[in-house]
């Protein structure tokens, strides 16, 4: 005859089977409405030119356009993107800010997979490194991609991090990716923040390049982070 523990764990496993099948279900249904969330990141972004004017001093803005395929792969909230550079010389510096409503939409755009899926060549891995910006710490990843297109040679810098609704920055895209296993802050979605240069930029000026044009956008970089279980 089976003994009592044997009688009773088949009961017990269909209990916490059951229990952890509620838990999952009702994270769902108490899903937080982020349609406000969604609507001040998207303001804050739409306000970017404000705080960031065309004219940097010597340096001019162009506004530019995200490509067709980019806007159907990320399915953006709100794309911001601009190149600055000084009139009749070389040096040029771009800032794109992507804010996804589904955080997996973002691995797409991930440089390593971004860049290398459109013909350029990553030269190493990234450095990082942390940057004391809007009264933080914040990691960012500075990648260096080469490519060779009709007797063109380019080289470029890309600086990369991603905002998470928790309030976290984050600069490896499995990290991010396994925050969109919480249920709750998922539909926070998370944004992507690059900084973009050439690689023949003299060495001291490519950290006051990259905080001309991430220092001013405080704002939205605030709101990027209002989501869930922000840490303070």
């Amino acid at each position: 005859m089976p003994s009592i523990t044997a009688k009773l764990i088949s009961p017990l496993l269909a209990i916490v089977l059951a229990g952890g099948l509620y838990t999952q279900m009702y994270a769902f249904a108490v899903a937080d409405d982020t349609t406000e969330f969604h609507a001040r990141v998207k303001s804050e972004i739409k306000h970017i030119p404000e705080r960031l004017p065309m004219p940097q001093g010597p340096w001019v803005g162009t506004d530019g356009k995200a490509p067709e395929a980019a806007l159907k792969l990320l399915r953006p909230n709100e794309i911001f993107a601009r190149r600055y550079q000084v009139p009749d010389s070389q040096p040029w510096v771009s800032l794109l800010v992507i804010a996804c409503y589904d955080t997996r939409d973002m691995s797409g755009h991930y440089p390593p997979h971004c860049y290398r899926g459109n013909g350029w060549t990553q030269d190493g891995p990234p450095e990082i490194r942390n940057y004391d910006l809007w009264g933080d710490k914040v990691p960012i990843a500075r990648y260096q991609f080469t490519r060779d297109q009709f007797n063109n040679h380019q080289s470029w810098l890309v600086y990369d991090f991603f905002v998470l609704p928790t309030g976290e920055f984050e600069t490896d895209m499995e990290v991010v990716s396994d925050a969109s296993g919480d249920y709750r802050a998922r539909p926070y979605g998370c944004a992507q923040i690059q900084v973009l240069m050439d690689t023949d930029t003299p060495e001291q000026e490519r950290e006051a390049r990259v905080r001309m044009v991430l220092e001013p956008i405080a704002p939205v970089i605030k709101a990027l982070r209002s989501g869930p279980g922000r840490r303070s």
